[in-house]
């Protein structure tokens, strides 16, 4: 009887991986295809693919050189400044085993950014960052924008440039939207928010990254 309440249970255990996988399988493809609807519908290009972008992330800080990554379902648009916005689907991968973590962003990329803003790297503040500055190693506070400063940890090699790029618009503007990530430089911005967007929620992204680089474009 032991034996054959083990034999069940493992049979059992394969077939519940074998229908997660199966359900993986199909959300990722139904994902897709909504993205897809999405984009054509409102004239945008769509690459499930995503390899429009294999080359550009970097340009600044590193929020894309980090751990095992895969980019999917790209869109494509017109970007504000005449520059090309780009939105995918972006996971991230690290450590191994009990240790391994995935972790899953929206990206948002506009090409054609002012070259005069200096590279950068922008994440929400959290407890360890106190530790952190007691250490030394302190971000860039704009004290005209406190609830910025509060929020987010703003870092780069040029303090100064830094400075006056963000309190000539980012600032003010990031002070209401809270949990985004972003880096600059070279001419691009990146900016990620955590969790994949739903295709119904994807103008509202779109609105969002928009509005987000259009306040640099005064630089």
């Amino acid at each position: 009887m032991g034996d054959l309440l083990a034999g069940n249970a493992a049979e059992l255990v394969i077939a519940g991986v074998l229908a997660a996988f199966a359900f993986a399988a199909w959300s990722s493809r139904k994902r897709r295809k909504d993205l897809e609807r999405f984009a054509l519908a409102d004239g945008m290009s769509f690459d499930p693919s995503a390899s429009a972008v294999a080359g550009l992330p970097g340009g600044g800080g590193g929020l894309f050189d980090r751990g095992r990554h895969t980019r999917r379902n790209l869109i494509g648009t017109a970007g504000p400044g005449g520059g090309e916005m780009y939105f995918f689907d972006y996971s991230r991968t690290t450590g191994s085993g009990k240790n391994r973590r995935t972790r899953r962003y929206a990206v948002a990329m506009l090409t054609g950014a002012p070259a005069g803003i200096p590279a950068f790297e922008l994440r929400p503040e959290n407890f360890l960052d106190r530790f952190i500055e007691l250490a030394g190693f302190r971000d860039i506070d704009l004290p005209q924008f406190p609830v910025f400063s509060r929020a987010y940890r703003l870092t780069g090699e040029d303090a100064e440039g830094l400075a006056r790029v963000f309190g000539a618009g980012p600032a003010a503007l990031l002070e209401g939207r809270g949990g985004l990530m972003m880096n600059g430089g070279a001419g691009k911005l990146t900016l990620m928010r955590g969790g994949y967007v739903g295709a119904a929620d994807y103008p509202g992204f779109i609105e969002e990254a928009r509005a987000v680089f259009t306040s640099f474009l005064s630089n």
